[in-house]
């Protein structure tokens, strides 16, 4: 849709003659021009979805069912390349290639694409990974283990409606938590671990946090392993467990 916007100002007028509901149905792949239109043209006309990749729940309950996290990690949550088969690696090179560095290049006016591809490399899962195997030795496995929980918890509050923001936590002297979530009164403090063999010094920052905060916390270890298990009052849960979530 923001290839065309000159249609929004036609849409407007179909919309504001005839008075009926969800006639049109508008997808583009760069929200940021994509949303500009719509702010100056169907403000109060819209109703905006934000699709994200597939969540866990999406995979398990599909054909990549038996899904091992190795993998998991490797293709990533866009349907095309489970329900094609197609090769994750080959697949996101071509995506930087058709989407990233035409559109985000054109709408940021970035100059130095040999500077703008090493920074997506930073960012995402760009890292020249192409098999499970190499997944499980990478270095960067725990990072992409971590960005996944996150993101499948910022995509469970999307389902839910839910805008309230998730946080980091980090002292001054160097206690960590890698996420934060607030709902109704209650903190959730919740520590990412990529290991599949628990270990009790995971524990040791979920311990001292919840004495610094004052208020009703829950926490919880997500890790890479296939057992639930309660340590005290912290709730110990597979990255399987995250496929369960409503």
């Amino acid at each position: 849709m923001q290839r065309v916007p000159e249609l929004l100002s036609y849409i407007q007028t179909a919309v504001d003659t005839s008075g009926k509901l969800a006639q049109y149905v508008l997808s583009g792949s760069q929200q940021f021009s994509l949303l500009a239109g719509i702010t100056q043209s169907l403000a109060g006309r819209a109703c905006l979805i934000e699709l994200h990749p597939l969540r866990l729940r999406e995979l398990q309950g599909g054909s990549a069912g038996k899904l091992t996290l190795n993998n998991l990690l490797l293709q990533g949550g866009y349907p095309a390349v489970h329900a094609r088969k197609l090769d994750p690696s080959r697949y996101y090179a071509d995506y930087v290639g058709s989407y990233i560095e035409r559109d985000v290049r054109s709408l940021s006016a970035v100059q130095d694409l040999g500077n703008f591809q090493r920074f997506m490399r930073l960012c995402a899962w760009l890292l020249g990974i192409t098999s499970a195997q190499q997944m499980a030795s990478h270095y960067a496995r725990g990072a992409l283990f971590e960005t996944w929980v996150v993101t499948e918890a910022l995509k469970w509050r999307a389902v839910r409606g839910d805008k309230q923001p998730l946080y980091f936590w980090r002292d001054n002297i160097g206690n960590e938590i890698d996420l934060l979530l607030e709902q109704n009164d209650t903190i959730t403090l919740v520590e990412i671990k990529s290991g599949q063999t628990f270990q009790d010094e995971w524990l040791r920052s979920l311990q001292v946090v919840h004495r610094h905060l004052g208020e009703p916390t829950r926490r919880a270890l997500i890790y890479g392993g296939d057992s639930l298990q309660m340590r005290g009052d912290i709730s110990v849960v597979s990255w399987q467990a995250l496929g369960l979530a409503g």
